[in-house]
């Protein structure tokens, strides 16, 4: 959990959910939301990460997995997003 992922956690007064975010030792991500999001909105915070490609897929599965889930809206905060400087 970073600093700015702490910061927006206190300013909405509320905790991280809890994600497992795992891996098949095919490289393939397994997302699997350990709460209950049913009609509730959830915000996914995403940075950097050590891959580019790894980090935007991861985010996709977060999302689905959350819409999956129930969840009432989804709002993503990516503080860096890739292939944005690509013509």
């Amino acid at each position: 959990e970073s600093p700015l992922h702490k910061k927006i956690s206190k300013l909405l007064r509320a905790p991280p959910g809890r994600i497992i975010i795992d891996r098949f030792s095919n490289s393939e991500s397994r997302i699997e939301v350990d709460e209950s999001v049913r009609d509730k909105h959830a915000f996914i915070l995403s940075g950097d990460a050590f891959s580019v490609n790894e980090g935007l897929v991861d985010t996709a599965l977060v999302a689905q997995a959350l819409s999956l889930s129930d969840a009432k809206r989804i709002t993503a905060i990516l503080s860096y997003f890739p292939y944005a400087r690509q013509d």
